[in-house]
Formats: structure tokens, C-alpha cells, sequence
């Protein structure tokens, strides 16, 4: 049988029902997120997905977040949303992934990024920062380190254009499956998490791909509202601060050479297609 594959626009509403179903879940447990990165920069920017974008973040203090991916794989009021997150078999990152069950998304250059969930909302942790600048920068450098040991553990050679980073990733992927590659996610895991046991005032998001992606705890609150596709979800108070820390002159459209997207493709599971006229 061919295998029906999920439109940009089944694709995108998707995501929106995931986020509206995380909203309500949290509403219902007390809980707050924000929207994160280029969601955030798009409500900001376009009240919705940037045009070229395709995907949703969102961010949760990590008491939060802990208790909603909990929630997440518990929950029985939304039977198509799943969650995969560090110590699910299989799952390589250390943040979770609230995703359709009834399909599978396929990434272009990451051989497992969708080994069995479908379209998905990317659930990142805030953790604590140390409170000096060179610290931070320091703390935030060996997280990258981490996230691309990871990236290149599950690299798909087959695609990955050969360059200058092409050796030190076969490298890593091939560190990593001698030492395992659940143990280096644990690594990531335990060195990001190391500054919350300890009173900091800087906090932020150290899966981030962002240089700068960290601000004062205290800015945050308290949250406001932004729009996104036509609903109100939170954002930080200090949300202009922290669009700036990443994107300088946020408002100012980048050139189209730069206006990526993240190459997934998705496929609806047999007899989980919609049918006509029914919404994702």
C-alpha cells in the first residue's frame, strides 16, 4: 500500500493541536510554558509560524517541565499525543518530544530522528546558570559540545555533505558507539542539570543551539501573552531581551539564503489518514 504523507499545512496543524493540547494539560496542573526561539521570534514577528519554519519550541522551568512530561505519557484525554523523552530506548536527545502517534516523521540527515514518533513539539527544560558571564559562556560551550556529540552520533553519513566538519562528526559518532550512546545522553543530561542544586539568579536553556540563550530568572515574571496562529500562550516579560540575546535585529527579515527549514518528511500511519474534510 503507498504510504499517504502528511501535507505542510496537516503538518503545521498538527503541531498547533499538540500545543493547544500541552496548553490545556498544563492549565489543568498548574503549570506554565513559554513559547521558545523562533516560535517565539514568529508570534513576535508574524503572530504565527515564521512563513519558512516548521516547527514549534516551548520552554518550562525544570520542576515544570518534569512534571508535564510525566503528564504527558500518562494522560488518556488526547489518546494521538505522545511523549519520548532521555530515558526512553531509542530517544537521543535530553528533552522530550510531544509528538502524533498516528504517524512517522522522517529526518533527511539524522538516521534515528524519527526512529518511531511522528510530527512533533519540541519540550525543552530552563536549568540554572552560573551567575558570571565567563562561567555561563563556559557552562554553555561544553553544552554545545554535548549537543553536537549527539547530532553526529546519529548522523546520516549517506547525506552529510563532506567539509571541514565532516571527520570530526564520523569521529564522535564512532566515540559514541563504543561508549554507548544512551550513556552519552546521560552525560549531557547530568552536566547540564550540575547548577540546580545551588541558589542561582541566571537560568536558561542548555540543549539551545543559541550562543546566548539564558537570561535572569527574575525577568521572566511576571509572564505576558503573545499570539501564535490565532491563540494566547505565555512568553517571558523580558521577551524583547531575549530575542535580541539570539537574533539581534529580530524584526528584520533574513536574506533568503538563510530561511531554513528542518527537511522532515511524514507519513500516516495505515488507516490513521484523515479522512476528506477532516481536519489533522
Amino acid at each position: 500500500m503507498e504510504k499517504k504523507m502528511v501535507s505542510v499545512a496537516e503538518s503545521r496543524q498538527i503541531m498547533l493541536d499538540i500545543l493547544a493540547a500541552i496548553d490545556k494539560l498544563c492549565k489543568d496542573n498548574g503549570l506554565t510554558f513559554y513559547l521558545a526561539a523562533g516560535t517565539l521570534l514568529g508570534a513576535v514577528r508574524h503572530k504565527g509560524f515564521i512563513p519558512w519554519d516548521d516547527d514549534i519550541d516551548i520552554l518550562l522551568l525544570r520542576e515544570d517541565y518534569d512534571k508535564l512530561v510525566k503528564i504527558l505519557k500518562e494522560q488518556t484525554e488526547f489518546p494521538w499525543l505522545s511523549a519520548a523523552s532521555t530515558d526512553d530506548e531509542g530517544f537521543y536527545w535530553p528533552f522530550c518530544k510531544a509528538y502524533d502517534n498516528r504517524n512517522i516523521a522522517q529526518g533527511i540527515h539524522l538516521i534515528d530522528e524519527c526512529a518511531f514518533f511522528g510530527i512533533w513539539v519540541d519540550v525543552f527544560p530552563i536549568d540554572n546558570f552560573p551567575d558570571t558571564e565567563k562561567e555561563r559562556q563556559k557552562f554553555m560551550k561544553r553544552c554545545h559540545f554535548y549537543r553536537s556529540w549527539i547530532v553526529a552520533m546519529r548522523a546520516n553519513f549517506k547525506t552529510e555533505k563532506f567539509g571541514k566538519k565532516f571527520l570530526p562528526k564520523l569521529f564522535l559518532s564512532g566515540l559514541a558507539h563504543i561508549v554507548g550512546k544512551k550513556r552519552v545522553v546521560r552525560w549531557a543530561r547530568d552536566y547540564m542539570t550540575r547548577y540546580n542544586k545551588q541558589e542561582t539568579k541566571w537560568v536558561g536553556s542548555p540543549c539551545t543551539t543559541y550562543p546566548r540563550e539564558y537570561w535572569e530568572k527574575v525577568t521572566m515574571f511576571p509572564p505576558t501573552e503573545v499570539e501564535f496562529e490565532g491563540k494566547k500562550y505565555h512568553a517571558f516579560a523580558c521577551w524583547d531581551a531575549y530575542l535580541r540575546s539570539m537574533y539581534n535585529d529580530y524584526m528584520q527579515l533574513p536574506p533568503e539564503e538563510k530561511r531554513h527549514a528542518h527537511n522532515v518528511t511524514a507519513y500516516w500511519k495505515p488507516g490513521m489518514e484523515p479522512k476528506e474534510n477532516e481536519e489533522a
